[in-house]
């Protein structure tokens, strides 16, 4: 959706209610929550072709002496999708490395994006292009990577369909 005085696109977020905390450290998703989050992920590729994605990741990431019996212990993840009739464009920080990993902890994320898929082929949108463009998302930064680079890509409006994304970038 573009708006009209920046001429950007404002692409749909959805998102789990445990990633809403303000903190890095969350609790785990509910099967329900993501059940909920791949249905309102697909309600907006159905509108606009695109959505931003956020969830919890249970990788026990922030688990530590201080942190034992708290169930805020895992990361949150954000990643965006784009759709046409045969392809999935994926945009994530991480290239193509979480949806292959056979570590438990990404199971839900490739359970996400398994459901949105459907019939189309994946298709990984290239790190070189921010590198090339040196993102400032990429830079040594220890947490909030994620978002801040699909906060980068949306504002240089290259979170695009498939076919329109490529063209637009090989300008």
């Amino acid at each position: 959706m573009k708006t009209r005085s920046q001429k950007k696109n404002i692409i749909p977020r959805v998102y789990t209610k445990s990633v809403i905390s303000l903190n890095y450290a969350k609790c785990e998703d509910t099967k329900n929550a993501i059940k909920n989050l791949i249905n309102d992920a697909k309600t907006n590729l159905n509108t606009c072709n695109c959505v931003i994605i956020s969830l919890v990741i249970p990788d026990s990431y922030y688990k530590g002496d201080k942190n034992k019996q708290n169930k805020y212990i895992h990361q949150g993840h954000t990643f965006a999708v784009t759709i046409d009739n045969e392809n999935l464009l994926l945009y994530d920080n991480s290239y193509k490395d979480p949806y292959y990993s056979k570590k438990k902890y990404w199971k839900n994320y490739q359970f996400v994006i398994d459901q949105l898929k459907e019939h189309r082929k994946i298709i990984f949108f290239p790190l070189t292009y921010a590198q090339k463009n040196k993102f400032k998302s990429l830079l040594n930064e220890k947490e909030g990577i994620c978002f801040k680079y699909i906060k980068e890509l949306e504002e240089n409006n290259i979170i695009l369909p498939p076919k329109y994304c490529f063209k637009n970038i090989n300008h």
